[in-house]
């Protein structure tokens, strides 16, 4: 990106995210026509966000009630914990032997602070894992809406809501799918490149994370595309093909027969709504009519 193109991108970003700050609205859609005989709807989570968020979103809420499915990304009560945990161990590596010492101490320390225990104690486990942890742990510091938003996950509150009232829940990959996506696709020794990245440059990490997390209270899906297509990283590129593209082409594949048999209410991560490929400009392109509730 050229010091041109980047001051322009940037003062483009910096615009929406103003934008996002004044009014706050959730990334909700309607999708109707093209033969639907209800409307469903597209509600794009923030996999760390507690339920206490849709409080402010009554819309939300009376869009799931109005729908007899839900559609979310996997089952969440279908996942065994005990499957999960020998799948993430790593049979013949360890975090240990891929990090550098410094890398290593501060992955060490900051789950201590977080969690209670150093590093030694998950040192077989694949790293993306402890990734996941310690991103959700800094989470709570980075972005202070945080803790004003308690309850169940939102991915796991509209299942147990849907289960409550009867509703079929249909999800869109299996377990075995989203492990491979995410734990096995990248190579044991990149999840560890961007677990030692994620420590050595945390001031980096957060800014990104801050300005998806602007984005995503924005409910805006130029200010969400901008952010995640802002890099020249070639492996964060690769993520994007990885876990956004390959999965959304999947998902668009399977999403107009669910709806049709009945009217859904498909929750799934918001960066998955977002972009060229994302899945509103998906349905808009099969021939659906998809609409921002506000």
């Amino acid at each position: 990106m050229t010091k041109k193109h980047s001051k322009t991108f940037f003062l483009c970003l910096s615009f929406l995210l103003f934008q996002a700050a004044q009014a706050q609205k959730p990334f909700l859609f309607k999708v109707q026509g093209k033969g639907l005989k209800e409307a469903s709807y597209l509600f794009g989570t923030y996999h760390v966000m507690g339920s206490r968020y849709l409080d402010g979103f009554p819309v939300v809420d009376q869009a799931f009630r109005s729908c007899k499915g839900l559609v979310n990304e996997v089952r969440l009560s279908s996942v065994n914990p005990y499957q999960m945990a020998a799948l993430l161990m790593m049979k013949d590596n360890s975090i240990s032997a891929m990090l550098d010492t410094t890398a290593y101490a501060l992955v060490s320390d900051a789950l201590k602070q977080y969690y209670g225990f150093r590093l030694q104690q998950f040192d077989q486990m694949k790293p993306m894992l402890v990734q996941t942890m310690l991103i959700s742990a800094f989470a709570r510091q980075w972005d202070t809406m945080l803790n004003r938003y308690e309850g169940v996950a939102l991915d796991a509150w509209f299942e147990q809501m849907a289960d409550s009232l009867k509703k079929e829940v249909t999800p869109l990959e299996t377990f075995d799918e989203q492990y491979q996506s995410l734990f096995v696709e990248k190579s044991e020794e990149e999840q560890a490149k961007e677990l030692s990245d994620m420590v050595l440059k945390t001031d980096s990490v957060r800014r990104d994370f801050q300005a998806m997390t602007r984005a995503f209270y924005s409910g805006n899906l130029d200010s969400m595309w901008l952010v995640l297509s802002a890099t020249g990283n070639p492996n964060e590129a690769a993520d994007m093909e990885r876990l956004l593209k390959k999965r959304n082409l999947k998902w668009l594949e399977q999403l107009p027969g669910t709806m049709e048999r009945k009217s859904q209410f498909v929750a799934v991560g918001a960066a998955h709504l977002a972009g060229p490929f994302g899945l509103v400009a998906g349905l808009k392109a099969k021939g659906y009519q998809v609409i921002q509730v506000l």
